[in-house]
């Protein structure tokens, strides 16, 4: 029995997001490692080329775009949500372009041991909560310095 010498490939990290760091997502192209990273926050988002920034931008947009250039081609990341349900499920895409030609994608979900989507119903909860703290606060205040 022969014995084969496998070269194995490196396998790139998982991508995922968590609170505390924000989102990341990782594609390999010929070899060399891109990670988009983006927070869910502050709205920060940075592309990596083998741990060395290409891109960085804040954006509050559906879908934003990063151009940078590996080995004199041209390549875009598209970085964003689908929809306000997408939004609000926590569900952020991104898309790797080589010109106009779709090469990868991958989806990450924020809300990975949540069980329940977030509804609607939750988020008019959380308006009306905060209105209602906002409402007594803003009346303490007003109290105390007139």
């Amino acid at each position: 029995m022969e014995q084969q010498n496998k070269v194995s490939e490196p396998s790139l990290p998982k991508s995922g997001y968590t609170v505390s760091s924000g989102g990341n997502v990782y594609f390999d192209v010929n070899g060399r490692q891109v990670r988009v990273w983006f927070s869910g926050w502050n709205g920060g988002e940075r592309v990596y080329v083998d741990d060395k920034q290409v891109s960085q931008l804040r954006s509050w947009r559906f879908v934003s775009n990063h151009e940078f250039i590996i080995d004199d081609t041209p390549y875009r990341i598209e970085l964003g949500v689908e929809s306000w349900r997408d939004l609000f499920k926590g569900v952020y895409f991104a898309r790797l372009y080589q010109g106009e030609t779709l090469l990868d994608q991958d989806w990450v979900r924020a809300y990975q041991g949540s069980t329940k989507a977030f509804s609607w119903k939750t988020f008019l909860l959380f308006v009306l909560i905060g209105a209602g703290v906002g409402y007594v606060v803003g009346g303490l205040v007003a109290l105390w310095l007139g």
